[in-house]
């Protein structure tokens, strides 16, 4: 019904593409999420809000943005997870001071 609803409004030469990462499909990871241990995660990298962006191709607003609570799509998470070395998983549930990394 989307993709019907979609064809409808958009041109014919729009092509539609959804980014997942396999835990999200899972259903393992909600499509907000706030990160709560985002900043100890970057701290732990001894990384900069703006080296975290850069390597996450996020701006480095958007970082702080959510270090302070504002929920993140599934897309940030992932590219967050991916820049520090995590999976979704840590990054969403894991609390670096009770998770060992290695």
């Amino acid at each position: 019904m989307l993709r019907s609803m979609l064809a409808r409004c958009m041109p014919p030469t729009t092509i539609l593409v959804t980014v997942r990462t396999d835990e999200a499909v899972a259903g393992n990871i909600p499509s907000y999420a706030p990160l709560p241990y985002l900043r100890s995660w970057r701290a732990l990298r001894g990384m900069t809000q703006g080296q975290l962006a850069q390597q996450s191709g996020l701006s480095v607003e958007s970082v702080r943005r959510i270090e302070h609570g504002r929920p993140a799509t599934v897309r940030s998470m992932g590219a967050l997870a991916k820049a520090l070395g995590l999976s979704l998983s840590d990054l969403v549930e894991g609390d670096p001071t009770h998770t060992i990394v290695e």
